[in-house]
């Protein structure tokens, strides 16, 4: 038994002597090691989503009093002349190919489909040869598209090119196209817009008179009220819908002479629509509107009736002209 104990005190003894067995080393995960700079370095924002096709703005779209579209007021990515990118390079070498075809191809539908993808530019360059082609091409059919091109552009030559193509161009549909460009501007050549009311063209005339719609004028031109006898329909719908806008009390009488005599359905509701929104709510006009053989203007009337406004209204707004081929 001696001899067991004294076996046990030498076996703890060299036990406790004996080196400790070094711990494995513990290998850290590589996600675990970049836990630090994730957490000092700024979260790099998440990629802003497209709209969907369906809720995307249009091109030319403006809000109900005139606004200028939200799409046009983050135009689509020009590269500039100061971005050293091999990406921006080559942008910039294709926008100067349409500049080069659009001054000098000698096939007008090739210069017109230049035009076309022209629009929206931002550049100066590119601008400055749509202004060319609207004051200067021969063929009818380039104008027109440098003057849709040039719509959306801002700044005064492009404002002062659309005016001239309004009052000169031998083209009706250059001049249709230039005020339809005028009409997304807020301070165009009113002067202008008012001398085309009286155009040869219906188009031009309706176009111009939506224009002034877009306008936000105080004070109805008279020539608006003029136009509510003109002998196109579509042209008297337009000049009831631009006074629906202005809703200058003061052409509330000629709006209530137009409703009792106008015989086209669409016009009847577009003169309704501006009386009601003008606060007409007498039952003279009620009493037409419910005799009228149109139901959705005898609805209007009803709701009228029962102590409310006209309903929401919706109108095609604002006019868009989109083109995805030249």
């Amino acid at each position: 038994a001696a001899l067991l104990f004294a076996v046990s005190v030498v076996f703890v003894c060299v036990s406790a002597a004996a080196p400790a067995r070094p711990a494995a080393p513990v290998t850290r995960p590589v996600a675990l090691a970049a836990v630090p700079d994730l957490i000092t370095a700024p979260a790099a924002p998440a990629p802003a989503a497209s709209l969907p096709a369906a809720i995307a703005p249009r091109r030319g779209e403006a809000d109900e009093r005139g606004a200028q579209p939200r799409a046009r007021e983050n135009p689509p990515a020009t590269a500039t002349a100061e971005d050293p990118s091999p990406a921006a390079a080559e942008q910039r070498d294709r926008r100067a190919l349409l500049v080069r075809v659009l001054r000098s191809d000698t096939d007008a539908s090739v210069r017109r489909s230049a035009a076309w993808a022209l629009a929206d530019s931002t550049r100066p360059d590119e601008i400055g040869v749509l202004i060319a082609a609207l004051r200067g091409d021969a063929d009818g059919g380039v104008r027109e598209m440098a003057a849709w091109a040039l719509a959306q552009s801002r700044g005064e030559d492009a404002s002062a090119a659309l005016t001239e193509a309004l009052r000169r161009d031998a083209s009706a549909e250059v001049r249709a196209t230039a005020a339809w460009g005028l009409g997304h501007r807020r301070h165009a050549d009113v002067a202008g817009l008012l001398k085309a009311t009286t155009d040869d063209t219906g188009e031009v005339r309706e176009a111009a008179i939506w224009a002034l719609g877009q306008q936000r004028v105080e004070k109805a031109p008279p020539e608006l009220v003029t136009a509510l006898g003109d002998r196109e329909a579509r042209v008297r719908l337009v000049a009831a819908w631009a006074l629906g806008q202005i809703l200058d009390g003061g052409t509330a009488p000629a709006l209530r002479a137009a409703f009792a005599k106008e015989e086209d359905a669409e016009v009847r509701r577009a003169l309704f629509r501006a009386l009601a929104f003008l606060g007409d709510h007498t039952s003279e006009l009620l009493d037409k509107a419910l005799a009228s053989k149109d139901p959705e203007l005898r609805s209007r009337a009803v709701l009228m009736l029962g102590g409310g406004g006209p309903g929401i209204w919706p109108w095609p707004w604002p006019w868009p002209q989109p083109r995805p081929m030249p």
